[in-house]
């Protein structure tokens, strides 16, 4: 009777050993981890939405029927100042149209374990990539869906539409921001202001808010006025895209400084 209480003690230990063994699988600090990257798109204090009406600084009441923009070439910075390049890292952000939903998140997964201090990132497509449409379709990528310009190669970096009050016109007439070219693509780079520990026993976000109004306050729709052709059936129309080639670069400009690194949490799950 004694050998077999011996025996199981023995069994249970070695269960126990290996279930041990199992656990540290699972959350091995020296195993890739993940961060999540919140892009939180703001219009002063509020968060933009394709309901709300938004006034700038100077004026400007602003009403969105599309907010979107592509962010790329995503690189974690190592304490040691080494660069994780994160694969194929193409996103489309922010709300394509009323009935698409809003995507403020990307979760990066697959990241080597270490402590890192920094994030860059670019806002559109690298000459590269965006000089080859029909090739290349990297990360979430693709044609046909209004990101890209259709009568020639290339993607639009940000492409903002909707509608304002023109104060010539004293109505609503409608607008279009949608920027590109290989001279608007515009790097962000943060350092966090101290080391968060990337592994698979830790969970992280890098939170950024996104404040479109910068791009307002530095380019006015009612300073632009009614100055692109408009389609058929609209009979105003203010627009920036390929040109005026001077109000492309001065949104360009504006919404490289947009992006503002609000936080960052780091802590070990459970």
């Amino acid at each position: 009777m004694k050998s077999i209480h011996i025996y199981t003690l023995i069994g249970l230990l070695i269960t126990g050993l290996l279930s041990s063994c199992d656990d540290d699988d699972k959350m091995d600090p020296e195993m890739p981890g993940k961060v999540s990257l919140m892009l939180e798109n703001k219009f002063g204090d509020a968060n933009i939405d394709l309901s709300s009406t938004f006034t700038s600084s100077k004026g400007d009441k602003i009403t969105f029927s599309g907010f979107e923009y592509i962010i790329s070439n995503v690189e974690l910075i190592k304490e040691d100042g080494s660069i994780y390049a994160v694969p194929d890292s193409y996103y489309f952000m922010g709300q394509r149209s009323g009935t698409d939903s809003k995507r403020e998140m990307i979760e990066i997964t697959d990241i080597p374990a270490g402590n890192y201090k920094g994030i860059k990132f670019y806002v559109g497509v690298d000459p590269e990539t965006n000089a080859n449409t029909d090739n290349y379709e990297k990360g979430e990528l693709e044609g046909g869906v209004g990101m890209d310009w259709g009568w020639a190669s290339g993607y639009k970096f940000i492409r903002w539409d909707g509608s304002y009050f023109n104060d010539a016109e004293n109505k609503d007439v409608n607008f279009s921001f949608h920027i590109g070219t290989d001279a608007n693509f515009k790097l962000i780079s943060n350092e966090f202001g101290k080391t968060i520990t990337i592994n698979d026993d830790m969970t992280s976000q890098i939170h950024f808010e996104v404040m479109a109004d910068k791009v307002f306050d530095a380019v006015g729709l009612n300073e632009i006025g009614l100055n692109f052709p408009p389609p058929a059936d609209v009979k105003t129309f203010t627009g920036v895209m390929v040109g005026p080639e001077d109000k492309a670069t001065a949104i360009a400009n504006a919404y490289a400084e947009m992006f503002m690194l609000h936080h960052v949490h780091n802590m070990e799950m459970n």
